[in-house]
């Protein structure tokens, strides 16, 4: 039991800081279907901590209410455990990745109430908030 305990007490959390997003800032570069804020092209976004940046791009799906994630984490620093599980949650519910490897790549077909993006690899948790509303329904 004492090294359940040890190792839960070891597990990091933090909260990562959106750096970009584009649906509000411009490389200067052609992004491929940046700007349009979902309304059929993908946004864009990127977060930083001091132990990884975030990576996810955001795209509507066929129904109205499910954004399709696909997410990748690029860790600072070596990790005995690079696959990261994530799970997005809002409004009550979560709704975990349905794949995830070996790269820190990630995919969710989540519902567009959702609040927050949260990934970990038994090692540690990065939160990032997370507002995938269109600009319309803003």
């Amino acid at each position: 039991h004492r090294s359940s305990t040890s190792r839960a007490s070891r597990l990091l959390e933090v909260v990562a800081a959106l750096v970009f997003d584009s649906r509000r800032q411009q490389l200067g570069l052609a992004v491929r279907g940046a700007g349009d804020g979902l309304g059929g092209e993908a946004v864009h976004l990127m977060w930083q901590c001091e132990l990884a940046d975030l990576l996810l791009e955001a795209r509507s799906t066929g129904a109205a209410d499910v954004v399709d994630l696909r997410g990748q984490v690029l860790l600072s620093h070596d990790s005995s455990s690079p696959v990261f599980t994530a799970e997005v949650v809002g409004a009550g519910r979560s709704v975990p990745s349905v794949d995830a490897d070996g790269l820190g790549r990630f995919r969710i077909e989540a519902p567009r109430g959702i609040t927050a993006l949260r990934v970990s690899n038994g090692e540690m948790t990065i939160v990032a908030e997370l507002d995938l509303t269109t600009e319309e329904s803003a």
